[in-house]
Formats: structure tokens, C-alpha cells, sequence
């Protein structure tokens, strides 16, 4: 099932990359530059609908292979199931569980704040910018940077640790939180 969802999530953001181009090279007629950077180019100037059509080609494709990739959540486990109550049928068992849920989601939470910020920082920059928009995606990040803190707390003291995406998330946290203060106090009055 996994592998089926993670086939339609990677349909879906093929179709959002497509939508992104076809909108992009048609909002930038007038921009002399190669047909493939063209879309990029004109990035904002339908704001905030072609950002978001970037962003979702991006986590469809991200994530449906991630999907993908995982296969059955079962496969791993399928030698673990020894008969007893040993020490070591326990021991057996308890491995094959995966730890780092929290730490997970924590990961996935980061680099969510990192997509909200490109979006409001897109939006700030147009040349007429929409500051309800920009303001709601600001917002958006500012929750995002609360429930970072708190997953972060949670996934130190989770058992088992997952630790490659606490070591991963932790930092892409700490760059998005220092990112949106960055941008709210420093450039936000100019």
C-alpha cells in the first residue's frame, strides 16, 4: 500500500512540476533566457500560486519516493519471529523495532519550516508584494517553529532514539528558527 501511495504522490507532483513550468514560461514571455530556467525566473509573478506548485512538485516527489523507497513496513521483521520467552527471543524482538518516530516527524516538521519561509520570503519580494499572504505563510512558520522546539525536547528523550534524523533535523531547526527571527526582526521593518 505504501508503494501505491507513494506511486500516486509521485503522479501528483509530477503534474504540479508540469502545471509550474507551463504557468512559469507563460507568465515570463517577455524574459530573455533559457527555456529550462525561464519558469524559475518568473517565480512571484503570480504569487502565491506558482510558488506553492513549485514547493508541491518538490514534497510529491520527495515524498512519494520516500515511500516507495520504504516498501512494506513488515519485510525487515520477518526473521525476528523466534518462539520463547528468553532473553534472547526478547532481545530478537525488540530489534527489529524502529525507533525515532518523533525525531521523524520532527525532520519532516524542519523542512516544512524551510519550504513556509521560501514561500514568504517569495512573496516579500515580489515587485507588489501581498502582505495578507506573506503574513500568513510568516504565521505558519512561527507555529512551525513552536512545534519544532517541543518535538525537539520530545525526540531527546524518546526510547529508542532515532538518531540520524536527530542529528539531521535538529540543525535544519535551529537554521529555520534563527532564518525567521532573522527575517521578522532584522528584515522585516526595511
Amino acid at each position: 500500500m505504501k508503494r501505491i501511495i507513494g506511486a500516486i504522490l509521485m503522479v501528483g507532483g509530477a503534474a504540479c512540476l508540469f502545471c509550474f513550468a507551463a504557468w512559469g514560461t507563460l507568465q515570463g514571455r517577455d524574459i530573455q533566457a533559457s527555456p529550462a530556467a525561464i519558469p524559475f525566473l518568473s517565480l512571484g509573478r503570480r504569487y502565491p500560486g506558482d510558488t506553492v506548485l513549485l514547493l508541491g512538485a518538490f514534497w510529491g516527489l520527495l515524498m512519494g519516493l520516500a515511500l516507495v523507497v520504504a516498501g512494506a513496513p513488515g519485510a525487515s521483521r520477518a526473521g525476528h519471529a523466534a518462539a520463547g520467552s528468553s532473553a534472547a527471543a526478547r532481545y530478537a524482538a525488540s530489534a527489529g523495532r524502529r525507533g525515532g518516530v518523533i525525531a521523524r516527524f520532527m525532520l519532516l516538521n524542519g523542512l516544512l519550516l524551510l519550504s513556509t519561509l521560501l514561500l514568504a520570503y517569495i512573496g516579500g519580494v515580489n515587485e507588489h508584494p501581498e502582505a495578507a499572504a506573506v503574513g500568513v505563510f510568516g504565521l505558519i512558520a512561527f507555529a512551525q517553529m513552536a512545534v519544532g522546539i517541543m518535538l525537539a525536547i520530545l525526540a531527546l528523550f524518546e526510547r529508542p532514539k532515532g538518531v540520524i534524523p536527530l542529528i539531521v533535523g535538529i540543525p535544519i531547526h535551529i537554521f529555520g528558527i534563527a532564518l525567521g527571527l532573522l527575517a521578522f526582526f532584522v528584515w522585516g521593518g526595511a
